[in-house]
């Protein structure tokens, strides 16, 4: 499974619950090398040296780490007072997790069970789709990608603090920055008016200065409706699994734009 940065950080913030020697003792299992580790406690503090180490782990080395994690969750929280200390940091990394398209397994029956598996099938050597739109923003020199990366941020935010709304109202505001901003640096090379204010005529401004076609403005504004404010929630969705989707769906419009701005910026 693909592990994203922020899913990494939120397990750096709760592997301290298990001690320093054991953490020692899960990295060196899954053959995150110890020594390094170790050492990196003698010239960095141990949340400095945690975080670095799981940054730099492959992403099965994490994959086991949580699955470790699921199975043995129950003594582990027996150990801790108050229950606080465990639960809110234990559903702070199931929710970013979740961003990455990643649960709990369940049964027929509903019950959750002691394992996390991807909720769509992924494909080998492609980066959560934050991760992939973050470089891809940093990489182009367009106006406005501190407003478009702040809202990938608070979005993801809003996910976790159980938001929904808000969630997708950042995601839908960070995809109207972005074909704003796009925009705006096309109309120097070719000519034409639009209210940067109205997404409609943004998405029509693209599409006739041939930065996209006529199905593909068609795809972005209608995802820009799907998480409009209003928007009827699917039958059989949850509100946390339609903004999750909804948020996905926004932010992979958003790499496909960046994507194309960046390739049009090097020819």
């Amino acid at each position: 499974m693909k592990i994203s940065k922020r899913s990494r950080l939120s397990l750096c913030q709760f592997l301290p619950l298990l001690g320093r020697q054991k953490v020692g003792i899960v990295f060196e299992k899954y053959d995150i090398p110890s020594d390094e580790f170790t050492d990196g406690w003698h010239h960095a503090s141990f949340d400095e040296a945690l975080k670095n180490a799981l940054l730099q782990a492959s992403d099965w080395q994490i994959t086991e780490i949580l699955q470790e994690l699921a199975r043995t969750g129950g003594a582990i929280r027996k150990n801790i007072s108050p229950k606080v200390l465990y639960d809110e940091p234990w559903a702070d990394l199931e929710l970013c997790l979740q961003l990455d398209n990643i649960v709990r397994a369940k049964d027929e029956y509903g019950q959750e069970l002691p394992r996390f598996v991807p909720i769509e099938p992924t494909i080998d050597g492609v980066q959560p789709i934050d991760d992939d739109l973050t470089g891809e923003l940093k990489r182009s020199n367009l106006l406005g990608v501190e407003e478009v990366l702040a809202m990938i941020e608070e979005s993801a935010n809003e996910f976790r603090a159980g938001n929904e709304n808000a969630c997708l109202n950042a995601s839908r505001v960070a995809l109207q920055s972005l074909a704003k901003s796009i925009a705006a640096r096309r109309r120097a090379s070719h000519p034409g008016s639009f209210d940067e204010e109205k997404w409609g005529q943004v998405a029509a401004y693209l599409r006739k200065s041939n930065f996209i076609t006529d199905n593909e403005e068609k795809g972005l504004t209608g995802v820009y409706s799907f998480i409009s404010p209003g928007s009827h929630v699917p039958l059989g969705f949850s509100d946390l699994e339609f903004a999750r989707l909804g948020r996905t769906l926004a932010f992979s419009c958003c790499y496909f734009l960046t994507k194309a701005a960046n390739a049009e910026a090097n020819r």
